[in-house]
């Protein structure tokens, strides 16, 4: 299935900047929470025992986001941006990677159901990371206090963040 995805998948990481930036990471902030919706959605249909229906166009915002990621691990490091940020990118590009091959091999709901939940969390995640980023990034690399008036990235849903973790 993913070689079928390739050229679309190469298509559309041609609709970013070609450096990575803070506003990069604010998009990939933003694509992360609509990534999070889509697939509380699909997790949704899982947990009533049906098979979700993994749309190509799902499938390849899974892959821009984790190349994505990648591209703004590296440039976290080439900015000098927060030391730890750089490998939290990469480890949510991975991790993203993982799940995408875990629910195109899913032969189970359950297991599509639990590559779902974990990329919840992701997603999740990836909110608060792309605002520490792009705040680090803008601040010499220094990570946001609580006292410093960021924005808050979209926090998820507590009743579904709930559900997930109730499994």
């Amino acid at each position: 299935m993913m070689k079928r995805l390739f050229v679309p998948i190469l298509l559309s990481a041609l609709a970013f900047p070609a450096t990575a930036s803070p506003e990069l990471a604010e998009s990939w902030g933003a694509e992360a929470a609509a990534l999070y919706s889509e697939t509380t959605g699909l997790l949704d249909t899982a947990r009533m025992g049906e098979r979700p229906a993994l749309e190509d166009a799902y499938l390849i915002d899974l892959e821009r986001f984790a190349m994505t990621a990648t591209r703004l691990g590296s440039w976290n490091d080439e900015v000098s941006g927060a030391k730890d940020l750089g490998c939290i990118f990469r480890g949510m590009a991975e991790e993203a990677e993982v799940q995408l091959t875990a629910l195109e091999g899913a032969e189970t709901v359950r297991a599509s159901e639990t590559a779902l939940k974990r990329l919840v969390t992701l997603f999740d995640d990836a909110q608060e990371i792309s605002v520490a980023a792009a705040w680090a990034a803008r601040h010499g690399g220094a990570l946001p206090k609580a006292d410093d008036g960021i924005p808050a990235a979209c926090p998820a849903n507590p009743a579904m963040a709930s559900r997930i973790t109730s499994y």
